[in-house]
């Protein structure tokens, strides 16, 4: 399975030109979103599948004392494909906005 990581700051881009009111609203929802999920201290990121599910994954991390930046922790996430697979699966059922506890054991919630 092949999931694309973004930052959170992708959603800052300018919409393209014939962008209507549901998607600039939908795209208002989305930041106020993940302004929440940054405020509350977690990294997030944009996580999108080939096959066009999505999701707004907000990800703590409970290991150690060590402060992580956000692109450190990439790699981190993309070896764990069996949790890819399940925030996959729940996207599909409208479960767009996912948090993820990254320490010794990764635990979604």
């Amino acid at each position: 399975m092949s999931v694309l990581i973004l930052s959170h700051t992708i959603l800052d881009i300018d919409a393209p030109p014939g962008f209507d009111a549901l998607q600039s609203k939908g795209r208002r929802d989305l930041r106020n979103l993940r302004d929440e999920a940054v405020s509350s201290g977690a990294h997030v990121y944009l996580v999108l599948w080939r096959s066009g599910e999505w999701v707004l994954l907000g990800v703590n991390v409970t290991t150690g004392d060590r402060h992580w930046r956000s692109e450190q922790l990439v790699p981190q996430l993309q070896v764990l494909t069996e949790v890819f697979e399940v925030m996959r699966q729940r996207s599909k059922t409208g479960d767009f906005l996912q948090w993820l506890e990254l320490g010794a054991k990764p635990a979604l919630h």
